[in-house]
């Protein structure tokens, strides 16, 4: 009898994964979700109180791991160097890997979720990396919190461009993680 349980609660996670992916949490419907499993609604609830709590069921472990990520990135305050870019562009692309469509829906199909903001907090975060380590490291003239910004934007947006466009080619989905990572934070400071 558990073992049906442990298959439906699975089953409801990977349709809801699916109806978020499609929809986004707005959208989405529990109604829908069932459909996809083949359950009614209402047994939807006898494993998870409402959509955000199935929401959160999907994508909070998916957060815990990119926050040790970003909160372990760099201990030591060398973020700027080759073998730290190198093992941050490795350990990026691990999380990705492990977690596609979580990350996916915590990247494109929030909107409406205690989560919709996720984005914007990561990005936040990565101009405050940037512009306390990368900036200084450089001229004068270059340390500016705009600037720091829009580092920060056009990293993240370069980071989910290659998950978004991720067509199951791992290897080279490594290596592009490396080299985009290697020219905006490592070789991009040479040139200011």
């Amino acid at each position: 009898m558990q073992i049906q349980k442990e298959e439906i609660r699975g089953g409801i996670l990977e349709a809801a994964k699916e109806e978020f992916l499609a929809v986004g949490y707005r959208h989405a419907s529990m109604r829908a979700i069932a459909e996809r499993v083949g359950i009614t609604a209402g047994n939807i609830y006898a494993y998870f109180n409402n959509k955000e709590s199935l929401l959160d069921a999907i994508v909070s472990p998916t957060m815990a791991k990119l926050q040790e990520l970003i909160s372990n990135v760099s201990k030591d305050g060398i973020l700027m160097t080759e073998p730290t870019i190198a093992e941050l562009a490795q350990q990026i692309t691990d999380v990705f890997l492990q977690n596609r469509l979580q990350f996916l829906i915590l990247m494109y199909g929030c909107s409406g979720s205690k989560y919709e903001h996720i984005r914007q907090e990561f990005t936040r975060y990565a101009a405050f990396r940037i512009e306390t380590e990368l900036l200084p490291r450089l001229s004068r003239k270059t340390q500016s919190r705009l600037l720091a910004e829009a580092i920060a934007e056009s990293l993240l947006s370069g980071i989910f461009y290659l998950f978004s466009r991720f067509d199951g080619d791992e290897k080279t989905l490594r290596q592009n993680m490396k080299d985009f990572l290697m020219l905006t934070l490592y070789h991009g400071t040479e040139l200011l």
